[in-house]
């Protein structure tokens, strides 16, 4: 079962939340080593499950994949898994994928000096480093662009009442909302989340969400919000029945929230 979901973007984005309707170098290529994953492992991973400590922190790598090459991105990308799992077949990140076809893949660091690390390379052989080389120079052909950059998950912002957990069992789908502001609205637009936070918890909300604040790496600072659910309609029918559940307050609250956002992405995978 693949575990690529692309689905198409959604345009009513007006309530968020609550009412959707719907570097190619040889060190670029040696870095990857640390952040491609197992993509057949999608589904029934665990080991973000529970973070150990507060505001964890996540290297992220983005390849941004020509729309005519994602089957062969693909294909390359289980090719590795293959040769990743016959050298170090208890390794597992998470990788998503979503309908602007950009692949990301998560890994949690402790510090910044794990970004130095090269977590796979020790347990290949030379034959190994050498078929791995090979994919990566494949995978080049797919994009004219990729990066690296930083964020941190916000315990105090996101509104998980049953537990922290990036992965849910059954809910592999994601809906991100990705909010950019100004440094001067840093202060306000972290209010008016909080404020949303409380009003969900108040009416027992089931439509729970994780608060990502961007680190180095990016050029535009912004919040991301990520909520889980099984697919595009079990997403749809969630916030259907939130937005009648937290009623015309909610307008008010998405109104602060938007006040204080400079730019506004919504994506789905």
């Amino acid at each position: 079962m693949k575990p690529i979901l692309v689905i198409r973007p959604t345009s009513e984005i007006t309530t968020l939340y609550l009412n959707q309707k719907t570097q190619t170098s040889n060190t670029m290529k040696t870095f990857k080593f640390s952040i491609l994953l197992a993509f057949l492992t999608f589904s029934s991973f665990s080991i973000f499950a529970q973070e150990k400590s507060k505001n964890q922190v996540f290297s992220i790598h983005e390849d941004h994949v020509k729309p005519s090459m994602v089957d062969e991105y693909e294909k390359l990308a289980e090719e590795f898994n293959a040769l990743l799992k016959k050298y170090n077949p208890d390794i597992q990140y998470l990788a998503l994928s979503d309908d602007q076809f950009t692949y990301s893949y998560v890994s949690p660091i402790d510090n910044m000096g794990d970004l130095d690390k090269n977590y796979f390379v020790e347990s290949f052989d030379d034959e190994g480093k050498e078929m791995a080389k090979n994919i990566f120079s494949r995978m080049d052909k797919c994009y004219d662009t990729h990066g690296n950059h930083i964020i941190i998950l916000d315990d105090e912002l996101s509104y998980m009442p049953d537990g922290m957990s990036q992965t849910q069992e059954g809910m592999d789908y994601r809906t991100f909302y990705r909010h950019y502001y100004t440094p001067g609205n840093y202060d306000k637009l972290v209010e008016s989340v909080k404020a949303v936070k409380a009003y969900f918890a108040e009416k027992d909300s089931k439509r729970h969400f994780r608060v990502y604040r961007s680190g180095f790496g990016v050029s535009e600072a912004f919040f991301l919000v990520a909520i889980s659910s099984k697919d595009a309609i079990h997403s749809a029918e969630m916030s259907k029945a939130n937005s009648e559940l937290l009623g015309p307050e909610q307008k008010k609250l998405i109104g602060d929230l938007f006040k204080y956002t400079s730019r506004f992405e919504v994506t789905n995978g």
